[in-house]
Parts: structure tokens; sequence; C-alpha cells
């Protein structure tokens, strides 16, 4: 049985679920929620047309990196981290 690669998109290109999400950033859920309402957070994209409030969403991976690397921004005055 051929073992399929996993698909390599760029970090623009990569949607990432609320959980992962949480665990990138120590946040709880009802934290990055609060967090988007306030406009301090990347936008969720819907994965569907459903309207549900539990309709699926993700987050773009680079959209979240870039919000980790100003929170650390701005724990080190303004000096941006060497790598993240």
């Amino acid at each position: 049985m051929e073992q399929e690669l996993p698909i390599k998109l760029p970090d623009d290109f990569t949607l990432i679920r609320l959980q992962e999400v949480i665990r990138m950033t120590g946040l709880s859920r009802s934290s990055v929620y609060r967090l988007i309402g306030a406009g301090s957070f990347p936008q969720p994209v819907p994965l569907t047309d459903s309207q549900e409030r539990s309709a699926p969403i993700g987050f773009l991976l680079s959209e979240v990196k870039d919000w980790v690397r100003q929170r650390l921004e701005a724990r080190n005055g303004g000096v941006p981290p060497a790598s993240v």
C-alpha cells in the first residue's frame, strides 16, 4: 500500500484549526474568540457556507505566526525575535 505524502503549502495558504491555534498561542478558546471580537486577533476563515454557530473555521497559519511574532516583539521592546 502506497503512503500518501503530505501536501506542503506556503504558510499564507495553510489553514489550521482552532485546536492548533490554541496550542500555538497558549490562549484558551474563549480568549481567542474575545480577541477576534476586539479586532486583536486574525479573523477566522469559514470552511463551509454554513451560518451555524458551530460551523467549521480555520485560521491562516501565516497570520497566527505574525500575531505571535508581534507579541514577542512587544515583550522585547520592539526587537524582532530571532526566529519563530
